[in-house]
């Protein structure tokens, strides 16, 4: 059995689902949540090329984490 979700599956919800993700980074005492970072890759990754869109979004996002994490 193979419980793997495929890029067909999250093409569609793609921009709900890497919002949603930052999102959660956002709420108090999720701001260096390893689990979100850990799907916004995963995320990422099975996405591919169809994250492309949004990527220039999640870079700017996640270049303002790094920052606030490093302070």
């Amino acid at each position: 059995m193979n419980f793997r979700v495929k890029k067909e599956t999250l093409q569609p919800v793609c921009q709900e689902l890497v919002t949603g993700l930052f999102n959660l980074l956002n709420q108090p005492g999720s701001e260096e949540n390893e689990y979100v970072m850990k799907a916004i890759m995963r995320a990422f990754t099975t996405l591919q090329d169809a994250i492309l869109p949004f990527l220039s979004i999640a870079l700017t996002k996640l270049t303002q984490k790094l920052v606030e994490i490093a302070k």
